[in-house]
């Protein structure tokens, strides 16, 4: 099983970063616009929309807020996983808030297509949330 894992340091408050990242079905809105363009109540939990054209039916497993985490999964999707579940989690810091995405999924070699899409989401995170003179 690969485990991919980001880190991504954002400018804002970690309460504002968990109210935006719990806020489920406007995940397109609020964390990741661009990357995402639509998420909407599905079987699952969302169907999320790619830029590139993809809808994904993700699962809410978990939520705790004291913790400020959230656990999904992939329940279907044009990839052919065997397993997708991620978390992300928010943590205060000096510049605002840090969010660390841990992605596991089978089989292994998806895995570089997988850590370029976090990568894309970290990076419209970052757009929300911009660290002050970061260019």
């Amino acid at each position: 099983m690969a485990t991919l894992r980001k880190d991504v340091v954002l400018g804002a408050d970690a309460a504002d970063v968990w109210d935006a990242l719990r806020d489920f079905t406007a995940v397109h809105q609020r964390l990741c616009p661009g990357v995402l363009v639509d998420s909407r109540p599905g079987p699952g939990g969302r169907l999320v929309t790619f830029a590139a054209g993809p809808v994904v039916d993700e699962t809410l497993v978990a939520v705790e807020p004291e913790e400020r985490r959230l656990v999904y999964a992939v329940a279907e999707s044009p990839f052919p996983f065997a397993h997708h579940q991620a978390s992300m989690q928010v943590f205060p810091s000096e510049m605002g808030s840090r969010l660390v995405w841990i992605t596991d999924l089978l089989p292994d070699d998806l895995a570089p297509d997988v850590s370029t899409l976090m990568e894309e989401g970290a990076a419209a995170m970052r757009r929300v949330f911009p660290v002050p003179g970061d260019h």
